[in-house]
Formats: C-alpha cells, sequence, structure tokens
C-alpha cells in the first residue's frame, strides 16, 4: 500500500486484522480521530490513524504520515493472545514515520515484540505506550512535547537505545505493578510480565519538566552512558530504588529523587 491518502475518516485510517508480510509505505492518513474536542476533552477513543489488531506480524511500516489522529499508530495483539499468551503483533517495524499530534498515543503497542526506528512522535499525551512490551526495540526515534515520551509497564528486556527527547514531561516511565488487574486474567498465567531486563542507553534528554527516568519497581533496569540536562530531576524513584543500574551517564544537575 504506498501513496495512499487515508486522511479525516473519524475511526481508522488503515485497518489491518490477521494481515502479515506486507509493507505500507508512503502514506497519509492524518486526521483520523474522534472523541476530541480542543482544550476539553482529548481521548480519541482508539481512533488511529494505523490499525494494527490480531496477529499481525513482520509488516513495514515507512515513511508513512500519521499526524493528528486518536493514535498514530495503534497495534493489539488480540484476545487469543490476552487469554493462552501466544502469538502477538510481533516483528512489525515502523521507520521514518510520522506519528506526531495525537491526543493519546503517537505509538500504542502492546503485548509484543517489534522496532520502532527513526520516527517522529511529538506532542502527544504519550509518545510511545508500551504495556507488556518485550525484546523491543525503540531507536534513534525524536521525542517533543509529549507528556510521559515512553512508558512501558510490565515489560521484558526492551532496548532503548539513541533517541532524542526535548521538552517531555517525563522521559522514560518503566514499571510493574503489585499484581495484576484481574485474577481470572490468562495472559499472565502463561507469561513472564515483571519489569525486567530492559536497557536504556545514549540517549539524550533536555528540558525535561519533571524527571528524564522515572524508574518503578523492576529487576536488571540498566542505564547507562544518557545524557540528561536542564532538567528538573535526571532520575525519580516512586518506591525503594533497587535493580537499577545507573552507571556511566552525564546528568547536569546530577539529580535523584
Amino acid at each position: 500500500v504506498v501513496n495512499c491518502d487515508f486522511s479525516f475518516n473519524s475511526a481508522v485510517g488503515l485497518g489491518m486484522f490477521r494481515s502479515s508480510g506486507n509493507t505500507i509505505a508512503h502514506n497519509k492518513m492524518d486526521w483520523c480521530v474522534r472523541g476530541y474536542s480542543h482544550g476539553v476533552y482529548n481521548r480519541g477513543q482508539d481512533s488511529t490513524g494505523i490499525l494494527a489488531f490480531e496477529q499481525c506480524h513482520r509488516n513495514v511500516f515507512a515513511f508513512n504520515s500519521a499526524t493528528h489522529g486518536g493514535d498514530g499508530f495503534f497495534l493489539w495483539a488480540g484476545q487469543t493472545t490476552m487469554d493462552t499468551g501466544q502469538g502477538g503483533c510481533n516483528d512489525n517495524l515502523l521507520y521514518g514515520n510520522d506519528f506526531s499530534h495525537s491526543p493519546a498515543n503517537a505509538i500504542e503497542a502492546t503485548f509484543s515484540r517489534n522496532s520502532f526506528v527513526h520516527n517522529l512522535l511529538i506532542d502527544s499525551w504519550h509518545g510511545i505506550w508500551g504495556g507488556y512490551s518485550y525484546e523491543t526495540e525503540i531507536r534513534e526515534n525524536v521525542f517533543r512535547f509529549n507528556g510521559e515520551a515512553i512508558a512501558i509497564e510490565h515489560g521484558q528486556k526492551n532496548m532503548i537505545l539513541g533517541n532524542s527527547f526535548d521538552g517531555d514531561t517525563v522521559g522514560v516511565f518503566l514499571w510493574q505493578n503489585d499484581r495484576e488487574p484481574d485474577p481470572s486474567w490468562g495472559y499472565p498465567k502463561h507469561r513472564d510480565t515483571r519489569n525486567h531486563g530492559t536497557v536504556v542507553s545514549g540517549n539524550t534528554f533536555k528540558n525535561m519538566a519533571e524527571a528524564a527516568f522515572l524508574l518503578g519497581s523492576g529487576q536488571d533496569i540498566a542505564v547507562p552512558g544518557n545524557t540528561v540536562s536542564d532538567s528538573l530531576a535526571s532520575a525519580v524513584f516512586p518506591g525503594r530504588r533497587r535493580g537499577v543500574s545507573l552507571v556511566g551517564n552525564s546528568f547536569v544537575p546530577s539529580k535523584e529523587i
């Protein structure tokens, strides 16, 4: 799907269901949004420029514009994965896209393994919301003026490398809850859902209104070789600091809370 214009739809610009091995490139899916009133209400109601729903694998999304959607890009593993822990929407590549100005999330991708490289993720609630993501690569993206630029709950072995953050409220927020929301939920009965193994390295953070790093409960979180400047705080630990390594960073000012 190349050089198409799917803009100004109220729900979805391009929707994919159980679709794999496709190339989606150089398209426009701007202003696919509903449930939005500027300055009043901005949730977006899960409208999105691009939807990848239920076991969509190995697709390439490159050089698309999907700005001002409820989400720019919305990926969900699907109910089969929620019930059994199997599958997901895995090994998709998002490269060189503009998902900016989304009232909800520039990218939402959950319960899956993917790569997000060289994208523009500006002026959204979350640049990337990646709940329960695992082995996901977030590399060399541009984050500007988001609430939480990257937020991942219960993530495992993700890699956040060489990204640029400027003017966000929080740069990288990693955490896990004390218990799963529903004891009857199948996914955590079959999968590791601890917050552990993520590496955050080689990123630059400027003008963070609250903190470059907000690090909740987790294990084996490595945060080396980052640069933080002109921010209220470098790292904030809501609870006890444990299982997190902050080595070889340049924090100006050097402030942890």
